[in-house]
């Protein structure tokens, strides 16, 4: 495999339609995007009822290790979905799981929140890291919290940082299970039941770590980009596709994990914990706000910048083809998620800012 050069996203994006397998008819394609994490988003194609098919049972099959079955066990949702106005909770009964608003978490919401919970007492969560961990603050800092004992929170597409876990954990009585996983359905990693770390799942996907050179890593302890080949999607194979997405294999921790593969830790994801400030004080968090759709073709970059609390202005890099409509529909896309108490201006610009290490940021805050 390492003779074989690796690819990336910009790779993709530049050769989407020579990528494509041609054994499949365009009514066979199933058209995806990621968040765009870089401020561009990345159109891909799956197969139609197959590739989301396998991957939902995949996920089924890594949340039953902690006794959740599908069709019959109900989760909790505080993830990035948009309620009707005025609403802090729906049932999908469908999926069988309550839907949280994660977009007004106050300290007041957050209590309405609680007790609405501790009514169905649903045992699954499934979570943003920085979601949960707004519920777990208010819960600890209060008191205010569950009447039962949850089986399994269910955590994923952020990063979780030294501390954080034993903050949810003590707020919710229950394992906090983190996977990785991204959009492109290379890579699946599972949370271990027992230690910390994660079970790289090879039945997935082939993973390999590169070091900067582009040359594998075999050693424990070193970070790595995550670069995989997808076992999954045969519209558009990806092989040795660069993720953008850090690790370091690890030796385990214990005897009590028993799990024969490789071990990941200290994954670094391309999504941080950044945060939005409403009026009311509450957080929205950058991954809650991510957008899957064409809303952005036409924009080349895009950032939040934020020096005051509710007020809140997007940076945008123009494409060649960008126009009024566009702005329009990025005004109405980003106000419907963020709502009444962060109001938004547009602001054009040339260039994008950068952290201090050159990474990109979505966020730049200076509250």
């Amino acid at each position: 495999m390492a003779r074989i050069p690796a690819i990336d996203k910009r790779t993709v994006q530049d050769n989407l339609t020579d990528m494509l397998s041609t054994a499949f008819k365009d009514n066979q394609r199933l058209k995806m995007t990621t968040g765009g994490t870089t401020g561009r988003q990345l159109i891909f194609y799956a197969q139609k009822r197959f590739t989301l098919a396998r991957e939902k049972a995949y996920f089924d099959y890594l949340w039953g290790k902690a006794g959740y079955v599908p069709g019959k066990s109900e989760r909790i949702i505080l993830r990035n979905n948009v309620l009707p106005k005025g609403k802090l909770w729906q049932y999908d009964k469908k999926e069988k799981c309550l839907i949280l608003d994660p977009f007004h978490m106050t300290d007041e919401i957050c209590h309405k929140l609680i007790q609405k919970i501790n009514e169905v007492q649903i045992p699954f969560f499934h979570v943003y890291p920085s979601s949960v961990l707004m519920l777990a603050d208010y819960m600890n800092r209060t008191g205010d919290f569950l009447t039962y004992t949850p089986k399994a929170i269910f955590a994923s597409s952020e990063n979780l940082y030294t501390g954080q876990r034993e903050i949810v954990e003590k707020a919710f009585g229950c394992r906090m299970l983190l996977h990785y996983g991204h959009s492109e359905m290379c890579s699946v990693a599972g949370w271990c039941l027992t230690d910390n770390h994660y079970h790289l799942e090879e039945l997935y996907g082939y993973t390999e770590l590169l070091d900067e050179k582009q040359q594998v890593i075999d050693a424990v302890d070193k970070m790595g980009e995550i670069t995989a080949t997808g076992f999954n999607n045969y519209v558009l194979p990806l092989i040795r596709y660069r993720t953008a997405d850090y690790a370091a294999y690890a030796e385990p921790e214990s005897d009590d994990c028993g799990f024969k593969g490789r071990i990941l830790n200290d994954i670094e994801g391309r999504w941080r914990q950044e945060m939005l400030v409403t009026s009311q004080g509450n957080k929205i968090s950058m991954t809650a706000i991510n957008f899957h759709s064409d809303i952005f073709d036409h924009v080349r970059f895009y950032q939040f910048y934020q020096d005051t609390p509710g007020k809140v202005t997007m940076r945008i890099v123009k494409g060649g083809r960008y126009t009024k409509d566009d702005e329009q529909n990025i005004k109405n896309a980003v106000s419907e998620k963020l709502g009444e108490y962060l109001q938004m201006n547009i602001e054009y610009v040339e260039q994008i800012e950068r952290a201090g290490n050159g990474k990109y940021r979505y966020i730049i805050s200076a509250l």
